[in-house]
C-alpha cells in the first residue's frame, strides 16, 4: 500500500531523520515487482545507524514519510517504550518517552492523511551476541544476583554499559552508590563504575569508569560479561565480580 501510494516520489537514496536531530542516508531498493513490490533499506549508513542506536532483535521502528524521500524514524525498545537517544542522553530537559499510547512526536491530527509504518528491526550479528549472553546466563549458578551483557558495538564506541531490562534487582543501585568491579582472575585490581551524576530513575546506563574498564580488560564487541553482585556489603561500594567470556576472534 505504501509503495503503491508513494513509490513514484521515492528516489534510490532516502534520508532517515531521528528525533535527536541526526540524519542517516541509506539506499532504498524496490523488489522484483517494480513499483508495487516489496521494498527494503540497504547499505549506505544503515549499519552505522543500527550500531549507533544499539538496535537489536525485538526493537520496533516506526517510519513516517514526509515526502521528498524523507522519513522520520521513531525507535522503540523491546518494552515498546521510545528509547533515550544517545545525543540527548545528558539533556535533563528531555521528556520521558515511556508513556502509554504512541510517542507524541508521531501522533497525527485528524486533518493529516499520512500513514505510519512499523517494522521490526534486527541484525543477525547483534541477535547472535544476545543469544550467547542468554546461554551463558542460563548455565551460570550463584546465590548472588547477576546479569549478563553482550557488548554491542555502540557500547564499546560510546563507552557505556546498559543493564538489561530483565534484571530485577535494580533496588541494589541506591542513589550515589558506585560499583567496585573486580575481574575474577585472582587479581586485586578493581574498577569503580557508576551511573551519570544526574541519573533518572529509569536510567540503566553505566557510564562512569566504563572507558577504563573496557580498555584495561581489552573488551570488544561480541564479548559477554557476567556481572555478579555481592549481597554481603563489605564497604561503601556495591561489590561485583565480573566474569568475561570473550568472542571467538579467529
Amino acid at each position: 500500500m505504501f509503495v503503491a501510494k508513494h513509490g513514484a516520489d521515492l528516489s534510490h537514496h532516502v534520508t532517515l531523520t531521528v528525533p535527536d536531530g541526526l540524519t542517516w542516508d541509506v539506499q532504498f531498493k524496490r523488489g522484483s515487482n517494480g513499483g508495487n513490490g516489496a521494498v527494503s533499506f540497504q547499505i549506505g549508513q544503515l549499519a552505522q545507524f543500527f550500531e549507533y542506536y544499539s538496535i537489536r532483535a525485538g526493537h520496533l521502528l516506526l517510519f513516517k514519510y514526509h515526502g521528498n524521500s524523507q522519513f522520520l524514524v521513531i525507535i522503540l525498545d523491546t518494552s515498546a517504550c521510545e528509547i533515550k537517544y544517545p545525543a540527548a542522553a545528558d539533556d535533563d530537559s528531555s521528556d520521558d518517552h515511556c508513556s502509554e499510547g504512541r510517542p507524541s512526536e508521531i501522533k497525527s491530527s485528524d486533518e493529516e492523511e499520512e500513514e505510519d509504518y512499523y517494522v521490526h528491526a534486527s541484525t543477525e550479528r547483534n541477535e547472535r551476541y544476545a543469544k550467547r549472553a542468554i546461554l551463558i546466563g542460563d548455565e551460570f549458578q550463584s546465590e548472588n544476583p547477576f546479569f549478563t551483557l553482550a557488548l554491542q558495538p555502540a557500547y564499546v564506541k560510546r563507552k557505556y554499559l546498559q543493564i538489561p531490562s530483565s534484571f530485577n534487582d535494580m533496588h541494589m543501585f541506591t542513589p550515589g552508590k558506585k560499583i567496585r568491579a573486580q575481574v575474577k582472575d585472582g587479581s586485586e585490581e578493581f574498577w569503580i563504575l557508576g551511573f551519570p551524576m544526574e541519573r533518572k530513575p529509569d536510567d540503566r546506563r553505566l557510564t562512569v569508569g566504563v572507558a577504563s574498564f573496557l580498555k584495561d580488560n581489552d573488551l570488544n564487541a561480541g564479548d559477554v560479561i557476567l556481572v555478579e553482585l555481592m549481597k554481603e556489603m563489605k564497604s561503601g561500594y556495591l561489590d561485583a565480580k565480573i566474569h568475561i567470556f570473550r568472542a571467538n576472534r579467529a
